[in-house]
């Protein structure tokens, strides 16, 4: 992989690292996530190595190095619209309570 090649693309099924350093405490960690999309497919430049994840029941967070990443499967695009999809109705039964 070319430096300036991205790791991970949207819609990858990735495991996040247990332990994330120590500055990042606040973030979620030891589970699965699927990737949204790096800094650079976001806002452009050349950051390719920090990445958009969501995870399912927290919602999406920002920016996780591609050091905190595992792959778990490619192409997981279909359980990414799915998870958004259970997390939009979660929303939707929490705002009608």
């Amino acid at each position: 992989m070319k430096p300036s090649e991205q790791k991970f693309r949207r819609g990858d099924l990735v495991r996040i690292a247990d332990d994330l350093g120590p500055h990042m405490p606040h973030f979620t960690k030891g589970v699965d996530a699927i990737v949204l999309g790096s800094y650079a497919d976001k806002y452009g430049g050349k950051d390719r190595k920090s990445y958009s994840l969501l995870i399912h029941g927290v919602g999406s967070l920002s920016w996780y190095d591609e050091w905190q990443l595992t792959l778990v499967k490619a192409g997981q695009t279909d359980l990414l619209y799915e998870w958004l999809d259970e997390d939009e109705d979660e929303e939707r039964k929490d705002v009608n309570q």
